[in-house]
C-alpha cells in the first residue's frame, strides 16, 4: 500500500551573500526526510529558493516570490550575515519583507544570524542597516524567533532542531496499530525463499542471495526465529520508552527489517549482560538517497537523532574492506544499558547488509572479532 506523504514547503529568505547555509538546509531536510520515508512518518519538507523555484512574470521579482512561494509555503527559514539586502517598496530589503508578510499570515517563520566573521570587504552601509534592523527586532514587542549561530556546524544543529520541532507541530502523529505484534507486511515473493533467509549448519551461517557466509563461536547460542521476533518485540517498546510516538515509528522500520541472523554469548533471556552479533538486512530500494554503507548509517544516525537521548554515537564513520566489499562502520552506546555496539554495513542488489556486534567488556569484543573475521563473500 502506497504511504500517503504530506508536503511542508520551506522557504528559503536571504540576501545574496549566503550560500553555504542554503546547502546546509538542503543537506538537513534530505536527511530528514529519507528517516521520514524509512520511519512510516508521512512527511517530506520541501526546500525552495526564489532563484531555482520560480519563474519570470510581468509582476517584479519580489512578486514572484511572494505569490509563487511565500504565500504557498508553510515554513520560512530566514538568513542573515552581513547584508540586509536590497529595499523594496514596503519594507527594508527582499527578505525583510518575506518575514513581515509570513508573519502576517501567520506561517512558521524563524530568523538566522550569522555570527561568523564578515568579509573583508563587506559592505559597511548594509552591515550597518542590518544592525539596525537586528536591534529593531529585539525591542519589538512581537515574539519573532530569532537564532544566533556561531558557524556552520552551529547552524546544522540548531536548524535539525528546529525542523523536528516544527514537524511536531504541523505534521502530529501518525496513526498506526501499535497493539499488533511486528507485522511482517509487504514481504516479496524473493524474501520468502530459502536463498534469501539463508541457512544454518552447525556454527555456520550461509546466505546464497548475499553471497556470503559467517562462523559464530562454537560455545554461543544461535537464536530460532521466535526468538529473534520476541527480541524484535521487546526492542520496539525499549526504543520507545513510554511515547507511542516513538514505538509506532520503531515499530514500522522494525516491520520492513529481515534478521537473518543472531547469535548470543549466553542463552537470549539470560540475566546475564549478554554480548550479540546480528546480521540485518533492509530494503532500501526506495531511498535513492542511500547508495552506501556511509549512507546508510548516517541515516541510521538521523533516526536515532530524532528519538532523543538513548545513544551516544561517535560522530566518525570508517571504511574497511571484506572481500570484494567496502562496509562502513560506526560506535554507538545504548545510555540505558551500557552495552556497546559497532554497526557496519554495505550496499548490496538494493538492499542494506547490516551486522551489529554488541558487546559489555572488551574481552566480549575480542570474541565478536573472531566471527567478525570468519565473514566471507564469494
Amino acid at each position: 500500500m502506497a504511504q500517503n506523504t504530506t508536503t511542508y514547503n520551506l522557504l528559503i529568505a536571504c540576501p545574496s551573500d549566503i550560500e553555504e547555509e542554503k546547502e546546509i538546509i538542503a543537506d538537513v531536510t534530505n536527511r530528514i526526510n529519507s528517516a521520514s520515508i524509512r520511519f512510516g512518518d508521512g512527511y517530506v519538507i520541501q526546500p525552495q529558493f526564489y532563484k531555482l523555484d520560480s519563474f519570470p512574470t510581468r509582476g517584479s521579482t519580489q512578486e514572484n516570490i511572494n505569490n509563487q512561494l511565500l504565500d504557498k509555503c508553510d515554513i520560512i527559514i530566514a538568513i542573515f550575515w552581513s547584508k540586509l539586502g536590497t529595499p523594496t517598496s514596503v519594507a527594508e530589503s527582499g527578505t525583510v519583507e518575506e518575514i513581515e508578510r509570513g508573519i502576517k499570515q501567520e506561517k512558521e517563520v524563524a530568523i538566522y544570524f550569522s555570527e561568523k566573521p564578515v568579509p573583508f570587504d563587506h559592505d559597511q552601509d548594509q552591515f550597518k542597516r542590518l544592525k539596525e534592523y537586528r536591534n529593531k527586532l529585539a525591542q519589538n514587542d512581537l515574539k519573532i524567533d530569532t537564532r544566533p549561530f556561531k558557524d556552520n556546524n552551529d547552524f546544522e544543529k540548531q536548524l535539525r532542531e528546529h525542523l523536528y520541532s516544527l514537524i511536531k507541530t504541523l505534521h502530529g502523529s501518525t496513526s498506526l496499530d501499535r497493539t499488533v505484534k511486528i507485522k511482517k507486511e509487504n514481504i516479496s515473493e524473493q524474501e520468502k525463499t530459502d536463498e534469501f533467509k539463508g541457512k544454518i549448519v552447525k556454527n555456520t551461517f550461509t546466505n546464497n542471495f548475499f553471497e556470503f557466509s559467517l562462523k559464530t563461536l562454537d560455545d554461543w547460542h544461535i537464536a530460532p526465529e521466535a526468538t529473534i521476533d520476541f527480541i524484535k518485540e521487546t526492542q520496539v517498546i525499549d526504543f520507545g520508552g513510554g511515547d507511542p510516538e516513538i514505538e509506532r515509528r520503531w515499530r514500522f522500520l522494525m516491520s520492513k527489517n529481515h534478521y537473518l541472523f543472531m547469535c548470543s554469548r549466553y542463552p537470549f533471556g539470560d540475566d546475564r549482560l549478554n554480548a550479540n552479533f546480528i546480521c540485518i538486512v533492509e530494503n532500501i530500494s526506495h531511498l535513492p538517497i542511500i547508495q552506501t554503507g556511509e549512507d546508510y548509517l548516517k541515516n541510521t544516525m538521523e533516526i536515532l537523532y530524532m528519538d532523543g537521548d538513548v545513544f551516544e554515537i561517535a560522530d566518525d564513520i570508517r571504511s574497511f574492506k571484506i572481500g570484494k566489499h567496502t562496509f562502513h562502520a560506526f560506535e554507538l552506546t545504548d545510555t540505558l544499558t551500557g552495552i556497546c555496539q559497532i554497526q557496519f554495513a554495505t550496499v548490496i542488489k538494493g538492499y542494506a547488509l547490516n551486522f551489529c556486534a554488541g558487546f559489555f567488556e572488551e574481552k566480549e569484543f575480542d570474541m565478536l572479532q573472531k566471527i567478525i573475521e570468519s565473514i566471507r563473500f564469494n
